[in-house]
């Protein structure tokens, strides 16, 4: 496969030619990404994180930026966290639309723990149902032949002189998706992936409730998750067949206008809540988690422009 790198004033354009046995991956049959692009973040919607009481530390981790229909155009991460101990990569993210108003492409720039990676994915729908996602990476790989047992205990240090001097695209995930004749999507499965959970079952009850999901790492079942519906409750439990790691119970409930208010997740003796606040426009204002301890860990506050 040729790769020929273009630059177009601000862009950089990477065209792809393709062998008469590869099938047209996308239909531009190209990868645009923004040379300009930064790391600094958006006015529309910022979010204030500090851990404990200590609002005093508070720091903006997320933003985002909208365009004249409201829809997120752009969204930039930083040191974000989901609770005190978890959180997301550093990543600056550009989403695009199509004339229907759904999302056709998202670019992904990662800032530190990826640095200088990108990754792009295409939407592809038919009758307003997404039937394919396509990724892809761009980054430096190993060269060919390149192995000192990574990943296995004692395996060698892996040097940059171990990676090839430029960048390359790559396709890393190819997910169809399937569904029953009420629109409700019932399958998906990855053609190309790079890890497990490369496909995935649903089931539903009369009412359209999803109440099955299972989880499968090719044709071994990895976990299923139950659903029953209780009032403005919904409660799920996730339950390993391999590795017997346990059950995961999450509880959420939700407001009359089917906002979530609190999502109660319970992990064998440990209990975590999380709460979300609204203000009179039925906007997220304050979100908050705690830890298994019942203590207040992290606070996020939404502040828009």
């Amino acid at each position: 496969m040729k790769q020929q790198l273009v630059i177009l004033g601000l862009t950089s354009l990477i065209n792809f030619a393709f062998g008469q046995n590869q099938t047209t991956i996308t239909q531009q049959q190209q990868l645009v990404i923004d040379s300009t692009i930064k790391f600094e973040h958006f006015l529309d919607l910022q979010v204030y994180q500090y851990f404990d009481n200590d609002s005093s530390k508070g720091t903006i981790t997320h933003s985002e930026k909208y365009d004249d229909a409201g829809r997120i155009i752009a969204e930039y991460f930083k040191d974000y966290k989901t609770d005190k101990g978890n959180g997301r990569t550093d990543v600056l993210t550009i989403n695009e639309y199509n004339e229907q108003g759904k999302l056709k492409a998202r670019t992904d720039y990662y800032e530190t723990f990826m640095a200088g990676e990108v990754q792009k994915t295409f939407y592809y729908y038919k009758d307003s149902l997404l039937i394919t996602l396509e990724s892809f990476e761009f980054k430096k790989r190993l060269k060919a032949g390149v192995d000192k047992g990574i990943g296995r205990s004692g395996g060698c240090i892996v040097t940059s002189e171990d990676y090839e001097k430029q960048r390359t695209w790559k396709l890393t995930r190819l997910v169809k998706y399937e569904y029953n004749s009420n629109g409700k999507k019932t399958k998906s499965y990855s053609i190309v992936s790079q890890g497990s959970h490369n496909g995935f079952e649903y089931e539903y009850n009369e009412e359209g409730q999803l109440v099955k999901e299972k989880s499968f790492d090719k044709d071994e079942l990895l976990w299923t998750t139950e659903y029953q519906y209780v009032g403005l409750q919904e409660i799920s439990e996730l339950t390993w067949n391999i590795n017997n790691w346990g059950t995961t119970k999450t509880i959420k409930t939700y407001s009359v206008k089917n906002q979530l208010l609190e999502e109660i997740t319970i992990q064998k003796n440990n209990k975590f809540i999380d709460k979300y606040y609204y203000d009179e426009k039925q906007r997220l204002v304050r979100f908050e988690s705690y830890d298994s301890d019942g203590k207040l860990a992290l606070t996020h506050l939404y502040r828009y422009k």
